[in-house]
């Protein structure tokens, strides 16, 4: 199911200007798209005053997965936006961080039923 003009978006999601500059680093995906392995590495650029992660970096390394994951999958004719997102830091982060996003096939599917539906 690799799509050529989406493995060369995601490629170039490595060389967006935020994400160069804030160390972070699309690793893998699935073959069907339900699933990005990103990383984020620790630097003295995106530290806070506490020797930790920044959280806007945390949040970026975040932001955009989740709609890849229903917008590669749902494809043409759909137009896919978060509504809302959130963070709840439990513990401060230090070193590399290493972030899995994914939606099973299932659940996607139960989702564009129930956009079909309205």
């Amino acid at each position: 199911m690799k799509n050529p003009k989406f493995e060369k978006l995601i490629r170039r999601v490595n060389l967006y200007p935020p994400y160069l500059g804030m160390g972070i680093k699309v690793k893998s995906w699935s073959d069907d798209y339900t699933r990005f392995e990103v990383r984020l590495k620790q630097t003295w650029y995106n530290r806070n005053l506490f020797g930790t992660h920044f959280g806007g970096s945390l949040y970026a390394m975040a932001d955009p997965f989740f709609v890849f994951i229903v917008t590669l999958n749902f494809g043409k004719g759909y137009i896919v936006w978060d509504k809302s997102a959130g963070i709840e830091f439990l513990k401060p982060a230090r070193g590399t961080i290493l972030g899995t996003f994914e939606i099973a096939k299932d659940e996607l599917d139960a989702m564009r039923r129930e956009v079909d539906a309205l």
